[in-house]
C-alpha cells in the first residue's frame, strides 16, 4: 500500500518481457495494457506453512482510484483471515495468479525440453479471476496478535520467488468515535474517524463482532471494521461476506529481501515516476533497447505510470 495498497501504484499499464535479448544485443519488451502488477515476479506456492486456523474470514470489496488525473478506478476483492495468533490480509487475485503460475511451472518440469505445452484456463478459474478483480495488488500483510507487530510482504519486481519484506509495530491509531450508525452485512455499525499516514479516514465498525481489526492496518476499535474510506474517495473497502469457517492460514515460504518501510515507499515512488530506467537497468545492460507499448507504440523516458499510494507519508 504505499502501501501501494499492497502495493497499489496504481498501475495504468503493466508490462512484461516477451523477447528478452534479440540478436545484436537488442532487447525488446512489450507492455501489457491490462496490467500484471507492475512487473511483478510471481511466487512459487509449493512451500506452504500453516501458521494458524482462521476463526473469522472477512471478504471486502476494495475500490480505489489508481489514476487521479482521470479519476480511473479499479476493484479488488481482499480477504482477511483472523486466527488466534495471526491475521492474514491479502488480495485474492494475486494469490490466484501465483497459484496458476506455480502449477504451470510444475507442469513444465515434467515435460521433455523439446515440448512446448499449451495452457488453457478452465471456466472455473476464469470465473474466480473475474470475481477476484484486477491483478495489481502486489502484497500481503500479516499481523501477529501475540507479538503486536505487522509483517508486510511484496512481490519483488525483478526477482522471481522473492518478497520485499519489512516489519513494524501495530500502529497506535487515535480514533474519534462518532454517533452515526449504519447497517452492513446485517450488523449494526458505528463510525470512527482518524488521520493515518497522510489521509483522513472514516470507518464503520461493529461491536457485534468484538475483534479490533480491519482491512489494511486498521485496528484498535471496539469491533470489527466492515467499511472504510478516505476523505478524497480514493480508497473504499466494503465488507461483502463474514464466515466462521475454520480454514488454515497459509504462509508461503519465499526468498526474503528485507527493507525498511520508508525505503520501500521510496522505491516504488521512484519506480512509478520513471519505469523506463528501471526496466532498462534490470533487463538490458548492453546494446539497443526498446519498450513496446499498446498499439505498438515505442515508449521512452517520458513514460510514467499513474501512482496513487495509500500512504502519503
Amino acid at each position: 500500500m504505499p502501501f501501494v495498497c499492497l502495493l497499489i501504484g496504481c498501475i495504468g499499464t503493466g508490462y512484461a518481457q516477451t523477447d528478452p535479448f534479440l540478436s545484436n544485443s537488442t532487447a525488446t519488451l512489450h507492455v501489457i495494457p491490462d496490467s500484471n502488477g507492475s512487473l511483478v515476479s510471481p511466487w512459487i506456492l509449493d512451500q506452504a506453512d500453516t501458521r494458524d486456523t482462521s476463526q473469522v474470514c472477512v471478504t471486502y470489496r476494495l475500490d480505489y482510484v489508481y489514476d487521479t488525473s482521470k479519476q480511473l478506478t479499479r476493484m479488488n476483492r481482499m480477504q482477511m483471515q483472523i486466527g488466534s495468533i495471526w491475521i492474514k490480509y491479502y488480495g485474492l487475485r494475486r494469490e490466484l495468479e501465483d497459484g496458476i503460475w506455480s502449477q504451470r511451472q510444475n507442469a513444465l518440469q515434467q515435460l521433455p525440453l523439446n515440448i512446448i505445452p499449451k495452457f488453457a484456463l478452465s471456466n472455473d478459474i476464469r470465473t474466480q479471476q473475474e470475481y477476484a478483480g484486477d491483478r495489481n495488488i502486489n502484497g500481503e500483510i500479516w499481523t501477529s496478535r501475540t507479538e503486536q507487530k505487522l509483517i508486510a510482504r511484496y512481490h519483488h519486481l525483478n526477482r522471481h520467488h522473492t518478497a520485499l519484506t519489512y516489519e513494524e509495530p501495530i500502529p497506535q491509531i487515535q480514533w474519534k468515535l462518532a454517533p452515526q450508525t449504519d447497517s452492513i452485512c446485517g450488523c449494526l455499525c458505528h463510525v470512527a474517524t482518524t488521520k493515518l499516514r497522510g489521509r483522513s479516514w472514516s470507518v464503520w465498525y461493529t461491536s457485534e463482532i468484538p475483534l479490533s481489526y480491519g482491512p489494511w492496518i486498521f485496528s484498535g476499535l471496539p469491533g470489527l471494521v466492515l467499511r472504510a474510506e478516505d476523505s478524497t474517495g480514493s480508497y473504499r473497502w466494503e465488507c461483502e461476506r463474514i464466515e466462521n469457517d475454520h480454514v488454515p492460514i497459509i504462509w508461503y515460504d519465499v526468498n526474503r529481501q528485507d527493507i525498511t518501510r520508508k525505503n520501500c515507499l521510496q522505491f516504488f515512488k521512484v519506480f512509478y515516476a520513471n519505469p523506463y530506467n528501471y526496466i532498462r537497468e534490470t533487463n538490458a545492460t548492453t546494446g539497443s533497447f526498446k519498450i513496446i507499448g499498446p498499439e505498438h507504440k515505442t515508449l521512452d523516458r517520458s513514460w510514467t505510470i499513474p501512482y496513487n499510494p495509500i500512504e502519503l507519508e
